[in-house]
């Protein structure tokens, strides 16, 4: 009753979604080249033990359930007929792969054993893909922690390097590679196999959920020539799957660190006597991956298995802003001092609206006396407004120039990643994963972005929170 209602609930977390996972399918023939019918063919993940197994038609034909990503052995038993075992298949993210079976006359007690390697050629589909593996996701550098970064290293593919990819993880949100000549901001991206976009800020695919290298097993790049089964794209196809457990532990801590006392003065300021810019980063974060236990209670080896990961973003990153503000006798409207321009000679002149005279098509008004707004005139509502308004500290500038310059002026942008994968496995024949996503960021800038928050309420800040909390992808096979 209990598993009932749990797969209940899962079953109507179902998404429609492209499938992430590795295929597998052949043919069983004999010596003669006959078809070779209700042959088992048995296929084992060596990290998890998770078993699956399909028989082969009456054309000798068979296709495995999708498989999640990783290396099998594949077992073939018909009667009369010796065991063939192939080792070390490795399956990669959304890959199809073709397995052909020549069976030996013999008892199924006689093993033949085959090392070969599956060949890289896919026969399956037409899709030309990069795949990138899980190895080089966790040991190649990125910018920010961006896994979307790898996409730049497939052939074909282009982008804006400063703009699409920068160095916070969420810095890849305009998905603007272009992959082989397509659009920018087009691109489909999935996470196994589920639409991971949104339209934002103008782009038609904003990634939404970025998930740290430590969670990710691989990327696939799909660069044309797509199986119907993909679509929404105005380019290519970034595929990203997360890893999974398996039955043994794994798990990993990390910190990294960004500090001005560790960094070199940039030559710009060396050479004007200037010190360091302040700039801080820190990026703590948890990874723990293996089978579900609970002592005494449950033992999820071969069964159940989790991975979460953990990311945190805080930086504190200077901005600072010039801007041009009144001065001190222009907030009490006296513009006597104001240049027409540059910082000496003729000064402006001030009319008075109220004074205006029409004669046939030309009007007059009649100026105020040494360009000072008679303290009478002056809105109450401007004069309070006046009073937040900030300061000059650049001295005198020739008009029209930055007068005030505010620094550090302090960008904060909190962000944390929360990244959650279960696997379970309820028969040989039926299978289920769910993943868990959720991202959120707060951003506080400084004024050159709340000089309107700062007039209106006194606080020089401005606040925007970003949030994603969504399921990703539940299936059951």
């Amino acid at each position: 009753m209990i598993r009932g209602f749990v797969l209940a609930i899962f079953a109507g977390l179902v998404a429609i979604a492209q499938e992430s996972r590795a295929t597998v399918s052949g043919t069983v023939t004999d010596p003669a080249g006959a078809s070779v019918p209700a042959a088992t063919v048995a296929v084992k993940n060596l990290a998890t033990n998770v078993a699956s197994s399909v028989r082969s038609n009456e054309q000798g034909y068979y296709a495995m359930p999708p498989l999640n990503p990783g290396r099998y052995s594949v077992t073939v038993t018909a009667a009369g007929f010796k065991t063939v075992v192939q080792q070390n298949v490795e399956l990669r993210v959304a890959d199809r792969v073709a397995l052909d079976f020549l069976l030996e006359i013999g008892g199924t007690s006689d093993t033949v054993t085959v090392n070969a390697e599956v060949p890289l050629l896919e026969t399956q589909t037409g899709s030309q893909a990069t795949v990138l593996s899980k190895e080089l996701v966790a040991n190649t550098p990125t910018r920010g922690r961006n896994v979307f970064d790898f996409a730049q290293l497939t052939a074909g593919v282009t982008g804006r390097v400063q703009s699409t990819f920068g160095l916070r993880p969420f810095d890849n949100g305009e998905n603007g590679v272009r992959i082989n000549g397509g659009l920018a901001n087009t691109n489909e991206v999935l996470l196994d196999g589920s639409p991971n976009t949104q339209r934002e800020s103008g782009a038609p695919t904003n990634v939404v959920l970025v998930p740290p290298p430590e969670a990710v097993g691989e990327v696939r790049i799909q660069t044309n020539v797509y199986d119907a089964e993909y679509g929404r794209t105005g380019g290519g196809v970034m595929s990203l799957s997360l890893r999974s457990g398996t039955n043994d532990y794994h798990g990993a801590l990390w910190w990294i660190l960004r500090n001005e006392a560790l960094n070199a003065n940039t030559f710009e300021s060396n050479a004007s006597g200037l010190a360091k810019t302040s700039y801080r980063l820190h990026e703590p974060g948890v990874t723990l991956s293996g089978p579900v236990r609970i002592p005494k209670i449950y033992n999820g080896r071969d069964r159940t298995f989790f991975m979460y990961t953990y990311d945190i973003f805080r930086a504190v990153r200077p901005q600072p802003t010039a801007m041009v503000v009144p001065t001190a006798l222009e907030r009490a409207g006296d513009f006597s001092q104001t240049p027409v321009s540059g910082v000496s000679g003729p000064t402006i002149q001030l009319f008075d609206p109220l004074t205006t005279v029409q004669s046939g098509a030309t009007f007059s008004r009649t100026p105020f006396p040494n360009s000072r707004i008679p303290s009478s005139r002056l809105n109450p509502i401007a004069t309070k407004i006046m009073e937040r308004q900030l300061r000059p500290n650049l001295g005198i500038q020739p008009r029209g120039q930055p007068n005030l310059l505010i620094t550090p002026n302090p960008d904060r942008e909190p962000y944390d990643a929360h990244v959650f994968r279960l696997d379970q496995t309820i028969s040989a024949k039926h299978k289920m994963f769910v993943n868990v996503g959720r991202s959120s960021r707060h951003q506080t800038n400084g004024l050159g972005l709340g000089l309107s928050e700062y007039i209106r309420t006194g606080h020089p800040e401005l606040s925007n929170s970003y949030t994603h909390w969504r399921i990703i992808e539940s299936r059951i096979i």
